[in-house]
């Protein structure tokens, strides 16, 4: 039996890997166990390397260079002639121009975003695309937003938190802690100063950062660069404790806004994945996943308690293994691409019923 088409369609670039682009192309590998997915990704050429995303399943890749116009009437104009060629089920898009295209031509869509920032195409289009008919589902990535949306449109939108692929590697808690690693941007707000602290206080680790586009050793601090997702999945092996030190403010790719309040950060999924135990900064909706029994939270700009919390970590072995089996116990329950897109498949298929 055929499967139903799918279009997925995302303003990402290949030339510019960002967090967005890793998360579509693990939802659209994910939602090609349900669908023939049509994904929509510019800037994909014969030097891309699909293989570094490390899918399990491979969607049907849409592309053309991006041009010097508005990236949502490029995705309209995607829109309208990937509907000419072919007959989908849905359409899922972050993008609200193009939502609002299926709205007034009557296609079933859902609609996805990971901010409630009000920018001039969002108050223009946003409150038709989520009055449609046409709406499948209206999906946020954190409770946090989905209380501002509720309180902006008095609407109900489906949360579904941000996901990861199961690790299936198993990493060893060892009986001595000697390697700390971050994985991730450095953009303001990431927490490098935090790491850089915690360095300077604990010269018998070794402090692994990978992320950004340098490469080199400062002490007892070594800086890898990026690395792809298969390169990471090879080296967190080698890792002991997991470090994610947001601050209050956040910057994100490109400069972007501060989405500090609603974020439902990747890497948080992939460290629970990872089986290692994690000190994070202790931010309300962080607490939407983690608490003290899967992870050590800690203030954010406080180095003091980073460094009590890394400490008690390091000479706790029991308290290592409990919360790295707990946090790898609930990323499997409720936090995998694959549980996510069937949540997706069955917003899809309870509409056409």
């Amino acid at each position: 039996m055929s499967k139903d088409r799918l279009l997925y369609l995302t303003g990402a670039s290949f030339k510019h890997p960002t967090a967005q682009l890793v998360h579509v192309l693990k939802m659209c590998s994910g939602l090609s166990s349900f669908y023939e997915v049509d994904l929509f990704v510019f800037d994909k050429n014969d030097a891309t390397n699909i293989a570094d995303y490390s899918l399990q399943n491979s969607p049907n890749i849409l592309s053309f260079g991006r041009k010097k116009i508005s990236v949502s009437l490029q995705l309209c104009f995607v829109l309208l002639v990937s509907i000419v060629k072919n007959r989908y089920c849905a359409v899922v898009t972050r993008n609200v121009v193009s939502a609002f295209a299926c709205h007034l031509l009557k296609i079933k869509y859902i609609y996805e975003t990971h901010d409630a920032y009000r920018g001039y195409l969002k108050k223009i289009f946003e409150s038709s695309v989520l009055k449609s008919n046409s709406l499948i589902e209206f999906v946020v990535i954190s409770n946090r937003l989905a209380l501002d949306y509720k309180a902006l449109y008095n609407c109900n939108p489906q949360v579904c938190s941000d996901a990861a692929d199961v690790y299936d590697h198993l990493i060893p808690i060892r009986t001595r802690v000697k390697k700390v690693f971050y994985i991730g941007s450095l953009y303001s707000g990431r927490g490098k100063e935090i790491i850089d602290q915690l360095a300077e206080r604990n010269q018998d680790l070794e402090f692994h950062i990978f992320g950004g586009s340098s490469v080199y050793v400062d002490s007892n601090v070594i800086y890898h660069g990026y690395k792809s997702q298969k390169e990471i999945r090879l080296a967190v092996r080698q890792a002991d404790v997991l470090l994610m030190p947001y601050q209050t403010k956040l910057q994100t790719a490109n400069g972007g806004i501060d989405t500090v309040r609603w974020m439902s950060p990747m890497k948080m999924f992939e460290y629970m994945s990872f089986g290692l135990p994690i000190i994070s900064s202790d931010l309300p909706v962080l607490r939407e996943v983690l608490n003290d029994t899967n992870c050590v939270l800690a203030t954010p700009s406080d180095i003091d308690d980073w460094h009590m919390k890394l400490s008690t970590l390091k000479n706790d072995e029991s308290l290592r293994t409990m919360i790295s089996e707990n946090a790898r116990q609930d990323f499997i329950s409720n936090f995998t691409w694959s549980k996510r897109a069937e949540v997706f498949s069955e917003f899809i298929d309870n509409q056409e019923r």
